[in-house]
């Protein structure tokens, strides 16, 4: 677990937060193939990175050590510097800017927020058309591209490859999941211990609500 200190600097970080981030997101490389997608360096604030790399979720021995880790429900409220984050990609300036930036709609989204350790989630997937706006931050603090994990591709083999997601940490990918695109990332043999953060702005009607950061918890004053 953080300490305090790890906690109060990852929420003191909010506003820089958002700053960061849209000033990162409005200086992102954009690529079109295979897909529509956006390059971004330095996409969050050094505090809130370092608390985000740090994080320990013990697991119970019943719970499988790979099973995915989502910022929902009891993380979310015991937890500042998920709820830090939470409130961040809920944040109407960054709303904006990405809807802005990426031409996405995200007036009815909702967010999913997945914590990701050596690997991301790969292959097609049953719910593209439910999915708006994908991104994926870099936590681990590699700065150089060697043996890289995951791929951007445009069809379900890592040979169709469109680029590699960027290793290091802060850097960030942004890309429109669509049936051209399917998933859009495989894995290649991981070879060290890599975290990510991976966001995700999906349809009012995506089923697992586990995994979304729902209205039971709000997480911000209207």
């Amino acid at each position: 677990m953080l300490t305090d200190t790890a906690q109060e600097n990852a929420l003191d970080t909010q506003e820089e937060a958002v700053a960061c981030f849209v000033e990162s997101l409005v200086d992102a490389t954009y690529n079109r193939v295979p897909c529509d997608h956006w390059l971004l360096e330095n996409a969050l604030p050094e505090p809130m990175l370092d608390a985000l790399r740090k994080l320990d979720f013990n697991k119970s021995s019943e719970e499988a050590q790979d099973s995915p880790i989502y910022f929902s429900g009891k993380t979310l409220r015991r937890d500042p510097v998920c709820r830090a984050v939470a409130d961040l990609f809920t944040d109407p300036i960054v709303l904006s800017a990405l809807e802005e930036v990426t031409g996405a709609d995200l007036s009815e989204s909702l967010l999913r927020l997945q914590y990701c350790v050596d690997a991301l989630e790969a292959g097609p997937s049953s719910d593209l058309s439910l999915q708006f706006l994908t991104i994926v931050i870099g936590l681990s603090a590699h700065s150089t591209i060697m043996d890289p994990d995951t791929d951007l591709c445009a069809t379900e083999t890592p040979d169709d490859s469109g680029g590699v997601l960027p290793d290091g940490k802060g850097k960030a990918l942004i890309f429109i999941p669509t049936p051209h695109a399917l998933k859009g990332l495989f894995k290649h043999p991981v070879n060290r211990i890599q975290k990510s953060l991976s966001v995700t702005y999906v349809s009012p009607a995506w089923r697992r609500v586990h995994e979304l950061v729902t209205d039971e918890f709000p997480l911000t004053e209207e």
